[in-house]
């Protein structure tokens, strides 16, 4: 009798335990940008990106800034979603952590995630007016 409300007990503790999830937002960057526009090129814009990234859980320690390698993967998988695009403008890169404490052991989720417009350069004579 003893054993199955030891049982129940920790079955109600290990189902809400994920109600006990801290989500933090942080790393928000804001570039007008994601690569060098050459002189003298007309940018046409293609349309919107939204990408999203996992990156894999870590544990114990909250995972460390956003590498270049992880905004790289961001630029190129916003740049996919529009055939020719060479660049992303106007866009905002947001990173969320979120921590899910267990018995012993905390682990942290990282979701970043990329919005902006895809454009191309077209080299040519700049159209001053």
């Amino acid at each position: 009798m003893r054993t199955s409300k030891q049982l129940l007990a920790l079955g109600a503790l290990l189902a809400f335990l994920p109600l006990t999830a801290c989500t933090v937002a942080g790393g928000t960057r804001i570039a007008p940008e994601s690569h060098f526009v050459y002189p003298n090129s007309n940018v046409q814009t293609l349309g919107p990106v939204n990408v999203t990234l996992q990156t894999p859980p870590t544990f114990f320690v909250p995972p460390a800034s956003r590498s270049a390698e992880t905004d790289q993967a961001l630029y190129r998988k916003a740049l996919r979603q529009h055939q020719g695009a060479d660049l992303i403008v106007d866009y905002v890169v947001s990173t969320e952590i979120t921590m899910v404490p267990l018995p012993g052991i905390q682990v942290y989720l990282t979701k970043h995630e990329l919005e902006g417009t895809a454009a191309k350069m077209v080299v040519g004579k700049q159209h001053l007016r």
